[in-house]
């Protein structure tokens, strides 16, 4: 499992150490740091990763320590979870059809109908010679000393099931190890007992199959449309079937079953399930903001040159002279570009379908901000109003390539976004 812990300090300048207590006595382990220092806020994560031996509810804490003593702490539960009796070592309840192992659930599941008709059907299951449809099997096991057995006859689905616990989004994978009595389905054992014309379909002369399944969304129908299943056909020695989805819930639930589609109906054993659990490797993804914007917030106050280039946006005093970078005026603390007697031209690192200009007018003048295409046709113009010092003027219109900034007294532009246009997305 691999924790990351946010942090964030006014003390943008300040470095920091980060410490993991996963809470299983194991004590602190010194976290990876990854940081930033822009102001307003230092902002960083804290990143270690550890492997939890048994299940269990755990505190794990991190602790942030600053390079001047100062100490922020958080805290998160972890649920560690595995398939509770995996290998059928740890005892069979007795259930009205038969012995399943602790832990487990039994069921019978719908089965299509059969001579070609549409819909499903839930049948009885018995077993041969009124026998339990579940038993514990001391004589074929993988390993250890005991095995999930389930038999039966006739057309028919039965089952153990288990709900896991699980984390939305993460992916898990389901093995288990599944074995086939060769007495039970088979083209060859089918044909000794045909008795009339109707035992010759040959639907009829399919052996019985061991099935393992995954429902991502914790439910526990085995009929539910977005269960995962593998089925295994080999017989009579041990083989191994997998399964994997991605969690929907806050739980998965495995399903082990037979499935008889003959009239000899199944006889499967299944022993050592096992479940891996993948955590993403990396974050989901935001959703993309196609809007861009540049300030001027980082750029120290003095002269920059006419054509002055900041994140892709091209600032072009159009009297070819120097341009100025002011802290002065309205927003108090917010560095800006200053306007020149002619104009500022903004062209766009892209082509936009809206563009916003915010400017700070301190005589409020008129300002007025004029949108251009790729043919330097005008598509959009706007002007501020009077009342306010500092105003954002929008321009929404397709093929925005450039704005042209224009008024006559003091005027600066704290801050221009640009929309990308979906056509010109690349």
């Amino acid at each position: 499992l691999t924790l990351q812990a946010k942090f964030s300090d006014p003390g943008w300048l300040d470095t920091h150490a980060a410490f993991w207590d996963f809470g299983d006595c194991t004590g602190p382990q010194r976290a990876v740091v990854r940081e930033t220092h822009k102001p307003p806020a230092g902002e960083g994560v804290g990143i270690a990763s550890h492997t939890y031996i048994r299940c269990g509810t755990y505190f794990a804490t991190c602790v942030v320590i600053d390079d001047d003593g100062a100490i922020g702490k958080t805290q998160t539960t972890i649920s560690v979870v595995d398939i509770c009796n995996p290998g059928f070592e740890e005892g069979f309840c007795i259930h009205n059809a038969g012995s399943v192992g602790n832990h487990w659930m039994p069921y019978v599941a719908a089965m299509p109908m059969s001579g070609g008709n549409s819909g499903l059907t839930t049948p009885g299951v018995g077993a041969p010679g009124g026998g339990d449809v579940f038993e514990a099997d001391e004589y074929r096991v993988h390993s250890g000393r005991r095995s999930q057995r389930i038999q039966f006859i006739g057309r028919a689905r039965a089952g153990v099931l288990q709900r896991v616990g699980a984390n939305k989004g993460w992916d898990y994978q389901i093995s288990a190890w599944y074995s086939l009595n060769e007495q039970a389905g088979g083209v060859s054992q089918l044909l000794k007992d045909i008795d009339t014309a109707a035992d010759l379909v040959p639907p009829d002369a399919t052996g019985g199959v061991a099935r393992l399944g995954i429902d991502p969304a914790g439910g526990q129908d085995p009929s539910a449309p977005g269960v995962v299943w593998m089925d295994g056909f080999l017989r009579p020695d041990w083989a191994q079937l997998s399964v994997r989805a991605t969690a929907t819930g806050d739980a998965i639930t495995i399903f082990m079953e037979a499935a008889g589609f003959g009239r000899l109906g199944a006889d499967a054993f299944f022993d050592d399930a096992a479940l891996q659990a993948v955590q993403p490797f990396c974050p989901p993804e935001k959703p993309k903001n196609n809007e861009i914007c540049v300030d001027f917030s980082d750029v120290s106050p003095g002269h920059v040159p006419a054509d002055y280039v900041k994140d892709g946006f091209h600032f072009v005093a159009r009297d070819q002279q120097p341009q100025q970078i002011a802290d002065t005026g309205p927003p108090v603390g917010q560095n800006k570009l200053v306007v020149r007697p002619r104009g500022l031209a903004v062209a766009l690192p892209f082509t936009a379908d809206a563009v916003s200009v915010t400017v700070s007018d301190q005589r409020q003048i008129p300002v007025t901000i004029v949108a251009s295409d790729a043919q330097n046709n005008i598509v959009g113009r706007a002007t501020t109003s009077s009342g306010e010092a500092v105003q954002t003027l929008q321009i929404a219109a397709a093929g925005i390539v450039a704005v042209v900034v224009t008024a006559d007294g003091d005027t600066a532009v704290v801050k221009v976004c640009a929309h990308q246009q979906s056509s010109a997305k690349s």
